[in-house]
């Protein structure tokens, strides 16, 4: 029913979480500067297919590359070549949250891509669709968006938080070590850290 789409986007909407937000990278300046990847954890999955759309739907022309963990370093490599007209670049990375805790790894090469990303001094902002857990591992983005969740909705979500179309109140119901306190937040409008005590 429409009703429950709706109310399912809206809750994916409230659960968007900045944590970090480097140079107020998000929400993104220049989407049509920016690339976008998105890292499935599986061939067979469906994950980073509505990302794709979204982002498409807003940016018709904008560099959307779908990666999964399966592929070879050659076609990973290839990706990082193809971000080099961009400005800065969005990850989208999946990680189910039933499957980790504590400290999450990515699948496959994606930690040595994300490297070789990193490495290239663009700006990255990392979104982590599932186990927020993830950025842990990857101190050198710029900024990290938390969905808390690999759904449709989630991707969404993330996206119109990308474009500023939404406004991003999330707060983090975990303790992230490094990164952050439960109950803790980045206000992109406000470019400031909202502690649980607010």
């Amino acid at each position: 029913m429409p009703e429950d789409r709706e109310r399912a986007q809206e809750i994916a909407s409230r659960a968007v979480t900045v944590v970090k937000n480097e140079g107020g990278l998000i929400p993104l300046r220049a989407p049509a500067k920016t690339c976008f990847l998105t890292l499935a954890e599986s061939r067979y999955s469906n994950e980073g297919f509505e990302f794709a759309q979204e982002v498409h739907r807003r940016e018709k022309n904008a560099t959307v590359i779908q990666l999964d963990a399966s592929l070879p370093p050659a076609a990973l490599d290839l990706a990082v070549e193809k971000t080099a007209a961009c400005e800065s670049v969005a990850v989208a990375a999946f990680a189910s949250v039933a499957a980790y805790r504590g400290d999450v790894a990515l699948g496959g090469d994606f930690p040595r891509m994300l490297d070789a990303l990193f490495a290239t001094g663009k700006p990255v902002a990392l979104i982590a669709l599932g186990n927020p857990y993830l950025v842990r591992s990857f101190p050198k983005a710029a900024a990290f968006l938390l969905t808390f969740s690999t759904v449709p909705p989630s991707e969404i979500a993330a996206v119109q938080a990308l474009f500023g179309e939404t406004p991003i109140h999330g707060r983090s119901p975990v303790t992230i070590p490094g990164v952050a306190k439960i109950g803790e937040g980045v206000d992109p409008a406000k470019m400031t850290t909202r502690p649980s005590s607010e």
